[in-house]
């Protein structure tokens, strides 16, 4: 769901469009109510079953994870998005020039 977060960063010039996908807001709040009413919650609750998936990876397949995040930042990065954008400087540079 759309939060202040968004706005802070694209005022970086570190846009989180395209990387945090929005979630339905009735789906992040039955996550949250059925999070707090159960007698054992679970210790991850996602909102959809994309974030399941993602969770379930970070944790069981943390490698695979890690370079897939890699390679959505390079991309990002080549694409232009965070031109500009003084925190990334560093990773503009490294990533400048790499097919």
């Amino acid at each position: 769901m759309r939060s202040p977060i968004h706005d802070s960063t694209a005022a970086a010039g570190l846009s989180l469009e395209g990387v945090s996908r929005y979630e339905p807001l009735d789906g992040v709040v039955d996550a949250a109510l059925h999070a707090a009413l159960s007698r054992r919650p679970r210790r991850d609750v996602t909102t959809t079953r994309r974030g399941g998936v993602e969770f379930f990876l970070a944790r069981h397949l943390p490698a695979l994870t890690d370079r897939i995040v890699a390679r959505t930042f390079a991309g990002r990065v080549r694409e232009g998005a965070f031109e500009g954008a003084e925190l990334a400087a560093g990773a503009v540079r490294r990533h400048a020039g790499r097919p």
